[in-house]
Parts: C-alpha cells; structure tokens; sequence
C-alpha cells in the first residue's frame, strides 16, 4: 500500500516540496514499541522525498503495527549535494525508534541548521539508514527533546531512551578504526553526538570528547577534494572554531582556515563557505583569529613580557580583515545577511574583550554591543526567528552589556520568547552565565575586571559550548 501511494505520489522524473509536520509530541500519543524487531532496508531511502512520504506514512504505520514497504524507499530524488558512497546493510530498529527518528527529521533538524535544511536531509537521511552510529545519533536527538517537552508528564522514557541511543552510537564511533574519520556517515554521527550535548545544555562533561571526535574527522577530511567533502567542511569548522571560544585556545586548524576563508578560495562554494548557521567567512576567520591573539594574550602576560605594540599590531590585522568584509561577502538572501550581521558585530566584541579587556564602558566594547543589539532589532523587524543560532554574538554581548541594555539581551533566551522549547539547548545556561557576569561586575570594586570565562568555568568546570 505504502509503496503504490509513493509510486502515485512521486513519478520517476517528478520533484517534492517540504510540507508542513504537526509536532508530533503534542499531537500524537507517547511512543510505544510496536514492532521491536523492524529491520531498516538495505537500499538507500530517498531524502527529499523520503521526508515527505515518512512524514504522513510512519506515524499511520506505527500505528497500525506495521512496516513499511522497501520499495517506498527505492524512489530516489536527484540530490541537492553530493551523495556519499555508503555501503548499506542492515540493522535492527524498532518502531520506537523510527518515530524519534522521524521526529529528528521533521522537528529537531530546524534547531540543529538554520539554513539549507533540504540539502543536509538529502545527505543525512540516507546515512542514517546506512549506518547505524549515525541513526543512533539521530535517535537521541530526537528522544532527547521528546524528553525535554514530557518532563512533567513521564518524559523520563524519552531520555532513557536518548541517554541509550547515544551511548550505543558511541561506542560504535569508537570502535571505527581511523582511516574511516574522514567518511560521510561518521563525520555525521560526529556532528550529531556533538548537538546531543549542545542540545542538553551545553554544559555537560561530555562534550569536549564529542568535539575531539568532530576534530579528528575534520583532521581526516582537511586535504580532501573539496568536492567530496567540502559541504562537511563548514559544520565541523564551526564546531571548532566555536569550541575554542570556550576554551581560550587557538584551533589546531587556523592555518586551514587562513587558507580556506581567506584569498580565492574563499569564493568557491566548495569550501567553506557558510550555509548553514548564516555566519559568513570573513568573520568566522575573524573569531578564531582573535582566539589565537587572546591566547597569545595570556601566554605573553604569564611570561610578563606582553609588548602592548604588539598586541596593537596583531589586532590591527584582525580589524582589517573586518573590514574588508563587505567587498569579500555576498549575501543573496536577506535572512543570511541579518543573521550574520549579527555574528559580525558578536566579533567585534570579542575582539575588544581582548584588547582593552572586559570592560563594558570601554568606547571600542560598548560601541560593538550597541551594534549587535541594533542588528537583533532588525532581525525581528525583519520577523527572522534566530535566537537559537546567535547563542554565541548574544552571550558575549549580553556579558559585556551596560546596565540599561542587560534586560534586552536577557529577554532574548527568555522562556516566554523561546515557548515550550526554552529547556531544549543551551540557552537557559547562556543566560545564567549572563546574569552571573552581571551579579559579579555589580559587586567588584570598581576597574575590576570581570572576565566572563574565568566565571564561565567556574560556573561549569567543562565551560559552557556557545554554538
């Protein structure tokens, strides 16, 4: 049946459109195993497709106890990116997890890419059938926020069951042997192992090992053809660099990023470019650049022999590369250039945290957080829905914030903006930090400087992920 309905539903030569998905927590009853021994295909489902057919198949399938056909799942759409070469073999699932699958596709994906979605389903939902690792990743994302809406109702199933689903997946990551770093399926596994501890608070002790995964895969895929991995390059680089804010430490791959996002290449869609969080090239190498000057930074003052005309020096070539930003960035969706006009001004703010220290009324910091606030006033001006993804711009504003402006800043990771989602992700931590910031400035004597890592990490000794 399912597979005739496909068949009417998607001709050989036709293409799909998203739908709309009700949530299917609110919607539907809570996930039980109707069928604990569902075998996922061996053939490779369709992705553009397969999110349209699943989205109104499963849950009538699951149901009703049923599987569905294999042939609904061999009518492949062309790909909106390149596919990877998977060897696809089967694996046990059962129904309960199909559906937090499902939930992962139609609900979660959205809070994971900002832009691009489609084209990172044409990639994911093959791989997740193909392997298991990354299926398990999905899973847990999917349980994991199941569990974070049915908290008060018995969601404690949802996050066993996240809890499992990642553990298994792992263990399986980590018995890969390392020549398989660089494959598609386990850079995805990778990437998703690191939202699930993004996604539970960003806080957890676990997910600096989930980023040292996500380097050694970038590690593994850096001297690639950018054309067979180029479209992986940006999350896991984001991932990276985002991660070294955190930790104060220069990225092991600036040097790959001096390459790639700046000069020609960064022109050529194959490489980095963003498509995915919205922050453009020029200021992602920006922000990794000032990581590296913040280390030196640190190193050369431990040592007492910081050269202040050399800091000058270095930031100067920090300050350049943003200004060149408008004649290096092209930007064809308006939605894109908000959001990372926002991410832009979020740099400059690190930048002066690191020049003239974290002093909100220094003219260079207070100047940036006034931009990144007008920039979040045009995003909503606009009706663009960013929060989630501008954790890190608004975090290291909102911790550098006069005293007027903290209340704005607050108010974006606010649980009556953020709706039923407000405990999903790391926003509810980003604003504790926050208002610890401001609580510590507000009882220091004054010139005191407050640095919003050192509380960062008192807070949480792991540090707080701000992607």
């Amino acid at each position: 049946m399912w597979a005739e309905r496909a068949a009417a539903r998607y001709p050989p030569a036709s293409t799909s459109t998203a739908v709309d998905i009700p949530d299917p927590v609110s919607q539907q009853p809570p996930v039980s195993d109707a069928d604990p021994n569902h075998i996922i295909p061996r053939t490779p489902p369709s992705s553009a497709a397969l999110l349209d057919e699943l989205a109104q198949l499963l849950p009538a399938a699951t149901a009703a106890g049923q599987d569905l056909d294999p042939a609904l799942v061999r009518l492949l759409c062309p790909p909106l990116i390149p596919q990877p070469a998977a060897q696809y073999t089967a694996f046990t699932a059962s129904q309960t997890s199909l559906r937090y699958f499902q939930h992962y596709l139609t609900v979660i994906m959205p809070y994971q890419w900002l832009f691009e979605r489609r084209a990172l389903a044409d990639l994911v939902a093959p791989l997740a059938y193909a392997d298991e690792a990354v299926f398990e990743s999905l899973v847990a994302l999917g349980a994991l926020h199941v569990g974070s809406r049915r908290a008060l109702v018995g969601g404690a199933v949802d996050t066993d069951t996240a809890q499992q689903s990642l553990q298994r997946s792992i263990a399986s990551m980590a018995a890969l042997p390392p020549e398989r770093l660089g494959r598609h399926e386990t850079i995805v596994a990778a990437m998703s192992i690191s939202s699930f501890y993004l996604f539970a608070g960003g806080n957890r002790s676990g997910w600096p090992n989930a980023v040292r995964t996500c380097r050694a895969c970038l590690s593994a895929v850096q001297h690639l053809d950018p054309g067979e991995l180029g479209h992986l390059l940006s999350p896991l680089a984001w991932t990276d660099i985002l991660a070294s804010v955190t930790e104060g430490r220069a990225s092991a791959f600036i040097s790959l990023y001096r390459r790639l996002l700046a000069g020609d290449t960064a022109t050529d869609d194959r490489y980095l470019r963003e498509t995915v969080m919205g922050c453009d090239s020029t200021t992602r190498l920006a922000i990794a650049e000032t990581v590296a000057l913040s280390e030196w930074k640190d190193q050369q003052s431990a040592a007492g022999c910081l050269s202040v005309r050399e800091l000058l020096h270095r930031s100067s070539a920090i300050e350049r590369l943003l200004s060149e930003r408008e004649a290096r960035e092209h930007f064809d969706d308006p939605a894109r250039r908000l959001v990372a006009d926002v991410f832009y001004h979020g740099s400059r703010v690190l930048l002066a945290t690191v020049v003239d220290g974290c002093y909100p009324y220094t003219a260079e910091l207070a100047s940036a957080v006034a931009d990144v606030l007008l920039s979040l006033s045009a995003l909503d001006a606009a009706g663009v829905a960013a929060d989630r993804a501008l954790v890190f711009p608004i975090t290291i504003s909102g911790c550098h914030a006069q005293e007027p402006q903290r209340a704005a800043f607050a108010a974006r990771f606010h649980r009556n903006r953020l709706g039923p989602d407000a405990d999903f992700g790391n926003t509810r931590n980003a604003l504790r930090l926050m208002h610890a910031v401001w609580a510590r400035r507000d009882a220091a004597p004054p010139g005191e400087e407050v640095h919003w890592r050192r509380i960062m990490h008192e807070l949480d000794p792991a540090g707080l992920l701000l992607i």
